[in-house]
């Protein structure tokens, strides 16, 4: 996945620091950057309160609404209360609901666990999840109370190099989670199960088919609590295990 050139929402956003990345002159970044704002979901109603953020994408127009949900799903149709429709069919406080339940209440989630979480602190120290067992059918893991044995003391060099890794790790803003890793120069890797979409089919049917998930745009919120917008390039597909 590609993020976009310039961030929608970032609680470090700088209009000086959106030139750097586009490596434009002025003029160009600003027509860049009122075009996107008026053909694109302003993503500023994440950082209020459930209430004041519905106000906000009651008061956009629900053309753009729609849009936004309709890239999400790669112009599929979508499941919202026990049934499947369109996005082109959506009223406005049906947009709104799914907009604040698929996005909203994700972000809202990260960014508490960034803020009251101390992720940044806990890697430093070396701190990870005990063992993954299987408990009732699921893979489960708890707390961050283990510590590995060969992690680096603070202060030392090899700390360091490892704290630029952290900032690297993305966490997509959607219901189903998932993570990716920034290679750089925009360029995150992620599993193609992340890339999903309500009309998808299962992986266990045997007529199963990966489908084709290019275009389709999702939400990365970075360490920083920077969120940006990365639309899918390419995928890699394998059907079992043992396919490279």
């Amino acid at each position: 996945m590609r993020l976009n050139s310039i961030p929608f929402l970032a609680h470090t956003y700088a209009l000086k620091r959106t030139r750097k990345m586009c490596k434009h002159d002025d003029e160009k970044v600003e027509k860049r950057r009122k075009h996107t704002a008026s053909s694109s979901l302003p993503l500023d109603f994440l950082h209020f309160d459930k209430s004041e953020a519905s106000k906000k994408l009651s008061g956009i127009p629900l053309t753009i609404l729609r849009k936004f949900l309709k890239t999400q799903q790669n112009g599929g149709p979508i499941y919202h209360q026990k049934r499947w429709t369109f996005a082109d069919n959506l009223k406005k406080k049906a947009a709104v609901g799914l907009i604040l339940s698929r996005y909203w209440s994700p972000y809202t989630y990260l960014r508490k666990a960034l803020r009251e979480g101390n992720p940044l602190g806990r890697f430093e120290k070396g701190r990870v999840t005990s063992q993954v067992t299987l408990k009732n059918g699921f893979w489960e893991a708890s707390g961050c109370r283990r510590r590995i044995r060969w992690w680096p003391r603070e202060g030392t060099d090899s700390l360091t190099r490892l704290k630029r890794s952290f900032g690297s790790v993305v966490h997509f803003v959607q219901p189903e989670a998932g993570t990716g890793v920034h290679l750089g120069s925009g360029l995150i890797l992620t599993c193609a199960h992340v890339v999903c979409a309500d009309a998808d089919d299962e992986e266990d049917k045997g007529s199963y088919s990966p489908p084709d998930r290019r275009e389709r745009t999702r939400l990365v919120m970075f360490p920083s609590g920077g969120i940006y917008v990365a639309r899918h390039l390419t995928q890699l597909p394998t059907l079992t295990q043992t396919e490279p």
